[in-house]
């Protein structure tokens, strides 16, 4: 993969990237690399999951709200045990920080 200009996407002193409109799934890829993710179908199932609730109500979907949605849209449940494997420093915060979204203020 090629890298990307860092000016595509740039991002605040915590990583979020400033310009949401600015993702693509080339930026997800790299800041995944820079996180230390190598992304899979699961990992694309949450942040998927996660830019759909914060565009469709304009917040951040708790885990319990993040568990009921992956249920409802893949028949499947994922443990926070499998969250915190997928996102291991937070599930929420790297899954949106991948996802091209602002930083959360939710609570796990």
């Amino acid at each position: 993969m090629n890298e990307l200009k860092k000016d595509s996407y740039k991002k605040d002193k915590e990583g979020f990237i400033k310009y949401p409109e600015n993702w693509n799934q080339k930026v997800a890829f790299e800041l995944a690399k820079l996180e230390g993710i190598e992304l899979t179908m699961d990992h694309w199932k949450i942040i998927n999951l996660i830019r759909k609730f914060y565009f469709k109500f304009g917040i951040f979907p708790k885990m319990r709200d993040l568990d009921e949605f992956l249920y409802k849209m893949y028949g499947n449940r994922l443990s926070s045990r499998k969250l915190y494997q997928l996102f291991p420093k937070n599930p929420i915060f790297q899954a949106s920080k991948i996802a091209g979204l602002p930083k959360p203020t939710v609570c796990i």
